[in-house]
């Protein structure tokens, strides 16, 4: 997720801060819940156009 507010950002950061999350998969057919890790954070401060403090979220998620 790129070029969100930092309370956006703090919602998601702290949605993926305990050891496991439960993530839920729509597969078209099916509906899956996994429970994942989720690994290489990384919390990159941007800044939009108009020079307004902004945040980038990447991670990835790893089946527990």
């Amino acid at each position: 997720w790129g070029a969100m507010t930092p309370e956006q950002a703090n919602i998601i950061r702290n949605a993926v801060a305990p050891e496991s999350v439960e993530v839920v998969f729509d597969l078209f057919d099916k509906v899956l819940t996994k429970a994942m890790y989720a690994g290489d954070r990384t919390y990159t401060p941007n800044y939009d156009k108009n020079g307004q403090g902004k945040w980038d979220i990447s991670f990835s998620l790893t089946e527990m």
